[in-house]
Formats: C-alpha cells, sequence, structure tokens
C-alpha cells in the first residue's frame, strides 16, 4: 500500500492504522482494568502480601541508590560512604540522646503504675509457641535467610534450641548483634537529596 500513495490506499493505510491503535488501547484498557479488579479483590480479602506484589508488578521493580545527604548546616552535600555513616550516628545520637527537661513536681504528681512481676519471669514454651502462631507467613526473612515457615514447622529440637539461645538472651541481658543493629532506610525529601 505504502509503495503506491493514491488517495484510496492513503486512506486504507489510514483506517488500518486506527483500527490498530483502537484494538491496542482496547487491549490494555481490559488488562488495566483486570488488574485493577486482582488488585481489589486483594485488598478486600486483607491478602496484603498479594496486594503488594500485584502493585509491584504494576510500577516496575524500585532502584535504591543512597545520593548525596546534607551535612547539618545544610549547605554541604556528603558522598563519601564514611561520612554519610558519621552523619547518620551523629543525627540519631542527637535525636535519641536528647536532654529532656521535665520539672521535678510533673514526676511527684505522676501516678505510679504497679509493679508487673510477672513480666520478669522466663517465657515459657506455650508462650513461645503461642508468639510463633500469631506471626503472619510469607514475612521477609532477617539477615540470617532464616523463614519463618521453617520455625513454625519445624519439630520440637530445633524450637527447644531457639528457646535455649532465648533464655541465654533473658539470663544474661545481652542481645546478639543482629538482634539489636536496625537497619536506617532513607527517605528523600527532595529529588536526589537526602536530610536527617
Amino acid at each position: 500500500m505504502e509503495n503506491q500513495p493514491t488517495a484510496t490506499n492513503k486512506c486504507a493505510h489510514k483506517q488500518a492504522v486506527a483500527n490498530c491503535q483502537s484494538g491496542i488501547q482496547e487491549a490494555q484498557n481490559t488488562g488495566w482494568q483486570r488488574k485493577a479488579a486482582e488488585i481489589q479483590s486483594y485488598a478486600d480479602q486483607r491478602d496484603l502480601r498479594s496486594f503488594y506484589e500485584a502493585t509491584k508488578e504494576i510500577f516496575g521493580p524500585t532502584c535504591s541508590s543512597v545520593g548525596g545527604l546534607k551535612d547539618v548546616d545544610g549547605a554541604t552535600t556528603i558522598t563519601d560512604s564514611e561520612g554519610i555513616l558519621a552523619r547518620w550516628r551523629f543525627h540519631f545520637e542527637n535525636l535519641l540522646n536528647d536532654q529532656v527537661n521535665t520539672p521535678d513536681d510533673l514526676l511527684r504528681t505522676t501516678p505510679q503504675l504497679p509493679v508487673r512481676h510477672w513480666m520478669a519471669l522466663l517465657p515459657s514454651i506455650q508462650d513461645f509457641n503461642k508468639a510463633l502462631k500469631r506471626m503472619r507467613p510469607g514475612k521477609a526473612p532477617g539477615p540470617d535467610n532464616i523463614p519463618l515457615e521453617l520455625l513454625t514447622h519445624s519439630g520440637p529440637e530445633m524450637k527447644n534450641r531457639l528457646m535455649l539461645l532465648i533464655f541465654k538472651i533473658w539470663e544474661t541481658k545481652t542481645l546478639p548483634s543482629d538482634f539489636r543493629d536496625a537497619t536506617a532506610v532513607t527517605t528523600a525529601t527532595t529529588i536526589g537529596e537526602y536530610h536527617c
């Protein structure tokens, strides 16, 4: 058709392009409606895992890159990893170790709650099993890459070993560093800049 540019061929070509575009738009619209109905059904069923997986399919993979971080003065941008870690350390030390000045009469007039001595008792295996049952499956494993399903479906030997670890932590009052260290996730306030 394109080799012979007559009026009839041009009209037929335009009609074919319009039909093709209309078909593509209709197929895309049907696909979006189907995906919206799927996501809505996950939301109605309160299946958050499937809801977020379906949402991620739409938006695609996210890339996390740490750009520059503003210094305390806000004028200079820190880009090296050592400087960024030092800045975060400074930020959280100031945030969490801030001196709070409370009036003495406030502390005296605040009613004291009764001491709950039962909270100092070692947890029982029943408490441990109850806590495992309350946890939702499908959670991301921690840095040890042990999924929750392995713990919930493991036999008594695995649970006993884990309980021994919990007892040791309880008695020594020292947590392993993996339990203590948190992963800080930064949020971008403006494009390309991270603020503490």
